[in-house]
């Protein structure tokens, strides 16, 4: 997208204006990046699971799997735990 420059001393497609809007855009896109990355990381804080027990723990994952990959972390009774899959079978490892 063309548009004359916000400064008024840079003549439009100069090589002043294009640097000048380059730096403009990726700045404000590094901005966005940095947003977008603190909002995974709340949204991924916001997503431990907590159960009353072990049995009601491993219920769920059996039924979830695809919800809770490798690294998911899991609060039970009070105790966390991180996801693993070994061989083919799904643990619950005490932090």
């Amino acid at each position: 997208m063309r548009r004359k420059p916000e400064i008024p001393s840079i003549p439009k497609h100069a090589g002043k204006h294009k640097e000048h809007c380059t730096t403009k855009c990726l700045n404000e896109f590094m901005d966005c990046v940095k947003k977008m990355e603190e909002l995974e990381r709340q949204e991924s804080q916001s997503k431990k699971l907590q159960f009353p027990n072990i049995n009601k723990a491993l219920d769920w994952l059996k039924e979830h799997t695809p919800e809770a990959p490798p690294g998911t972390h899991v609060v039970v009774a009070g105790v966390g735990f991180v996801v693993a899959i070994v061989g083919g079978a799904l643990f619950l490892v005490p932090i």
